[in-house]
């Protein structure tokens, strides 16, 4: 029937499943893999690290009596997600190159970028969370969330399909519209603040 996904045993045995229960190794009428309920799953470590990202802000804005402080929100923010995303890569830091290689426009000419970038994240995150650096660490951030952001673009263009190693190779995360929503999130952010510094 229309929209019939299948998926073989391993005794050989062909399942035909409709595709809003397929597996999601399922695969469907012209052969592609089934991505039904592969979405919200797939998402959890990135929503998560956001959730306790807000969490925490929330907190060490509360200890320092600053709730209300939208400026200082947003440099925690950013401190504890780039902290967040730092601390993943260098899990394995090689893996998470050899994966960063196959999109970053500096990192495809230059490895020992790609081996640099968590110890980037790291030190921007060291400067957010001590809100340190001012305008200078914004404008390298934006430049280093732009940068980012073309490698992504051209591989959605191109619709290839490879892991997004966002979050190193701990979780197996497919390049989609989301990772370019994650520098698109930081962009706009560095954008909301850079007006600041001229504010009285």
């Amino acid at each position: 029937m229309e929209g019939t996904h299948t998926k073989t045993d391993s005794s050989g045995v062909m399942h035909h499943y409709c595709a809003h229960h397929a597996p999601k190794d399922a695969t469907g009428p012209a052969g592609e893999v089934s991505k039904t309920r592969i979405k919200l799953s797939t998402y959890v470590p990135i929503i998560s690290i956001y959730v306790v990202a807000l969490f925490l802000t929330y907190v060490l804005l509360g200890l320092k009596g600053s709730i209300g402080m939208y400026h200082l929100a947003m440099v925690y923010f950013m401190g504890f997600t780039f902290l967040s995303f730092g601390l993943f890569k260098v899990l394995d830091i090689r893996a998470f190159a050899d994966g960063y290689q196959d999109y970053d426009i500096i990192g495809m000419k230059f490895r020992t970028y790609a081996l640099m970038y968590p110890f980037i994240e790291l030190i921007l995150a060291g400067l957010y969370l001590t809100n340190t650096g001012g305008i200078y660490r914004d404008l390298f951030t934006l430049i280093l969330m732009v940068i980012g952001s073309i490698g992504v673009f051209k591989k959605l263009q191109a619709k290839e399909e490879i892991p997004c190693v966002c979050l190193g190779v701990v979780f197996k995360l497919p390049m989609t519209k989301v990772t370019l929503f994650e520098n698109g999130l930081m962009i706009l952010m560095v954008l909301a603040m850079l007006p600041m510094y001229f504010m009285g």
